[in-house]
């Protein structure tokens, strides 16, 4: 028995719980990597450039007309006629201006929209990252856990042939071992499969994770900072607003458009010998092409107005739900960390099983129930993180 433990070693080195352990340069440095460097946000930015080219288009003067009419006489003595007639069409002065505002707006949103979809992308990337920490934590855990269940096979079936263990104790401990060697598998398949997740956010461009500590983060923020933060970065709720300037905007074009328009031009005939020529004017009444269009204009503002009033409130509810649930997994944690610092239950586990005070049976349950409640502990820190980097989505 005496040689069992002088060869258990369990969990070599001292666990760490902080809950602010610095790793920002990492996180920043990904950050940063993913912004310049994927494929969906780069295609976007490109889309935005044909956008705004699109809405730059239709701001000046539409195509001069030049028209010309050769008509010749019969009889001969009619003689033949020949018109020239180029024209300038105007619409009334403030359209040019209205055209150019809406022209602003709508690039102005597509920008909202560009940088949006690009917290997006960064959010999903920060989460895998944090994932990436939890899982790089419980393999090197479990790795230590493989280690020594090794050396506990080992022992147990050197002290086996010495009639010191029994077979059951043996294969307690093959199954010990066996169980760790599975979670050990799985642990690195899911680190390769988040590696490659972030691999694809990356460009395609190879990109590895190997940070244990998760980034300084702000945790005493109260709810009344991190809306107001929220608010300031929320895309969604900027592009809200300004659809309702688009409507606005849309509703004063219609208005100009309203307005008289203009032609002017120069005008040439030439007929039986004689020669004409002067200016040409025109106005155009629109009295049915624009029926009805402010008035939809109109509505469509009201109808953004109400649309971020609904989305504040559903926003309001649903970012208080997730800063309660932050802090309850904050006090969690704090708990958990207290615990593990204040007792050390694989030392007593080991103690009581060298005095014999408890079976090899005894010992595994209890070593394989604090292993799970370690493992809980690392899945509560995970799901914090998780739910602080949702709360501060808005500052990416």
């Amino acid at each position: 028995m005496k040689r069992i433990f002088v060869i258990l070693v369990i969990l070599g080195g001292q666990l760490s719980f902080s809950l602010n352990a610095f790793s920002q340069h990492g996180l920043d440095s990904i950050l940063a990597k993913v912004s310049s460097s994927n494929k969906s946000i780069i295609a976007y930015n490109q889309f935005l450039e044909a956008r705004k080219t699109e809405y730059k288009t239709g701001l000046f003067l539409k195509n001069p007309t030049v028209e010309l009419d050769y008509m010749k006489g019969t009889p001969a003595t009619a003689g033949n006629q020949t018109d020239i007639t180029a024209v300038q069409f105007f619409d009334f002065p403030t359209v040019y201006t209205r055209r150019k505002e809406l022209s602003d707006v709508n690039i102005e949103q597509l920008e909202m929209l560009a940088n949006g979809y690009k917290q997006d992308i960064l959010l999903e990337a920060k989460l895998i990252y944090l994932e990436l920490i939890y899982l790089n934590k419980l393999n090197n855990q479990l790795i230590k856990r493989k280690k020594n269940a090794k050396l506990m096979h080992k022992a147990m079936l050197g002290n086996f042939e010495k009639g010191g263990a029994s077979i059951l104790d043996v294969n307690k401990a093959k199954i010990n071992l066996a169980s760790i060697q599975s979670g050990l598998r799985l642990a690195e398949s899911e680190i390769g499969a988040a590696t490659q997740k972030l691999i694809e956010l990356n460009g395609g461009i190879m990109v590895a994770v190997s940070d244990t500590l998760y980034p300084l983060t702000e945790t005493g923020a109260s709810f009344e900072t991190i809306l107001g933060e929220a608010i300031n970065g929320d895309y969604t709720l900027q592009s809200i607003q300004q659809n309702q300037q688009i409507s606005q905007k849309e509703e004063q074009l219609n208005k100009a458009l309203a307005l008289p328009k203009i032609e002017g031009g120069y005008r040439y005939q030439s007929i039986l010998g004689q020669k004409f020529n002067g200016f040409h004017a025109g106005i155009s009444v629109p009295l049915f092409e624009n029926k009805n269009r402010v008035q939809a204009a109109k509505q469509q503002t009201l109808y953004y107005s109400l649309l971020e009033e609904s989305h504040m409130n559903e926003y309001h509810n649903e970012l208080e739900a997730l800063f309660n649930k932050s802090q309850s997994l904050k006090q969690s944690m704090e708990e958990y960390s207290e615990l593990f610092s204040d007792v050390n239950s694989e030392e007593l586990l080991t103690k009581a099983f060298q005095l014999g005070e408890i079976s090899s049976i005894e010992y595994f349950m209890e070593l394989t129930y604090y292993h799970k409640v370690y493992d809980d502990f690392l899945k509560l820190e995970r799901e914090y993180y998780l739910a602080l980097s949702e709360l501060k989505k808005y500052t990416l």
